[in-house]
């Protein structure tokens, strides 16, 4: 995304806006290089607490200023090629986290390319924005811009508790989550 496009993004993302709206979210506990657990949800489906804290994440990530600490990231030619990552982002974000494989292939490119010395989560939104018209929405699909909005937070200890009830396969916080 370039400057413009971030800043577009930064005025919509609110679930309350009529113009926005999450589809679905894809979380990922990843340690060692390996994905622990994941789940994809339907943002229609989450609590209105559990919401607002993956609203926060996710608009933590674009309140950043582009080329200070949201970098933009331009793709070499061959990142375009079947199964490299401009491939892979297309896919998943056309699929909007529908199928396995996308997804599948989205975390690998992930924590094949992060580094980290300490576990981490994937929290990642699969958005739609109905663009507008002199102030008016449209009903035309040819006006809806999907994008995907992608935080990697370490798994640190804070003040809140950010945790994963592994029967019920949900997340939960209390408190007010920090991220680092």
């Amino acid at each position: 995304m370039n400057r413009l496009e971030v800043s577009e993004i930064k005025k919509i993302f609110d679930h309350g806006n009529g113009y926005f709206t999450l589809n679905k979210l894809c979380v990922a506990i990843i340690a060692e290089t390996e994905i622990k657990h994941s789940f994809i949800k339907s943002g229609a489906l989450f609590e209105a607490r559990e919401i607002d804290m993956y609203y926060k994440i996710l608009k933590s990530v674009i309140n950043k200023k582009v080329g200070r600490n949201l970098i933009q990231y331009d793709f070499p030619k061959e990142a375009y090629n079947l199964g490299h990552a401009q491939s892979v982002l297309y896919n998943v974000n056309g699929s909007k986290f529908n199928s396995d494989n996308d997804n599948e292939a989205f975390l690998d490119l992930i924590v094949n390319n992060y580094t980290a010395e300490a576990p981490y989560a994937i929290i990642s939104a699969q958005c739609t924005y109905n663009v507008r018209h002199k102030g008016e929405m449209s009903d035309d699909a040819n006006n809806e811009y999907n994008f995907l909005v992608t935080a990697i937070c370490p798994v640190v200890q804070v003040d809140s508790r950010f945790s994963y009830n592994n029967s019920t396969g949900e997340f939960s916080t209390e408190g007010d989550p920090k991220l680092y």
